[in-house]
């Protein structure tokens, strides 16, 4: 088991990501939310997604990981069913960290945002954030369209890192 510190960021949606940072801010990996096309609907692979957290949890260790999940909300024009399916992602997400003993955090969009895109140029938040990313991690491939998701995901593993290790100093360094 590798003792290296990984920062999990989790973009929630059906066409979500899951990025992993190490504690040296490299790219481990970047998954797409694991999804099958079922009818005219996508259903989550919630096995597939057990075996990507765990398989991190054995090489690592859980106490060596911080996650952080965007917190959902239903977003008005939403439907129901639409709103519904969401939360639901994010329950089982949310349920499957815990499940495996990793640490974790629930970060609303506008509080990563507002620190990550607040100097790249534009109006479109997707666009925004693949150039924040892209600006960040320039190996990482952000070539399809929604690719805006994996760039959420790791712009949110970025934050948690941060965020971690600004707590961590202020642990270990008394006033």
């Amino acid at each position: 088991m590798k003792q290296k510190q990984i920062y999990i960021g989790i973009d929630p949606g059906k066409d979500g990501a899951i990025a992993v940072i190490d504690s040296d801010g490299k790219i481990f990996d970047v998954y797409d939310m694991p999804t099958i096309k079922n009818g005219s609907k996508r259903s989550l692979l919630v096995g597939e997604l057990k075996r990507i957290l765990a398989a991190l949890v054995t090489e690592f260790g859980a106490q060596n990981i911080v996650c952080g999940i965007e917190k959902v909300n239903a977003f008005p024009g939403n439907g129901s069913v639409s709103s519904f399916s969401f939360g639901k992602n994010a329950g089982v997400l949310e349920g499957l960290v815990c499940g495996l003993s990793i640490r974790y955090e629930l970060i609303h969009s506008k509080t990563w945002q507002k620190i990550w895109l607040k100097d790249v140029e534009g109006t479109d938040t997707k666009a925004r954030s693949i150039l924040a990313a892209s600006r960040m991690f320039p190996d990482l491939v952000l070539k399809r369209k929604k690719d805006h998701n994996r760039a959420d995901a790791v712009l949110i593993a970025a934050h948690i890192k941060k965020k971690n290790q600004i707590e961590l100093e202020r642990i270990q360094c008394p006033l």
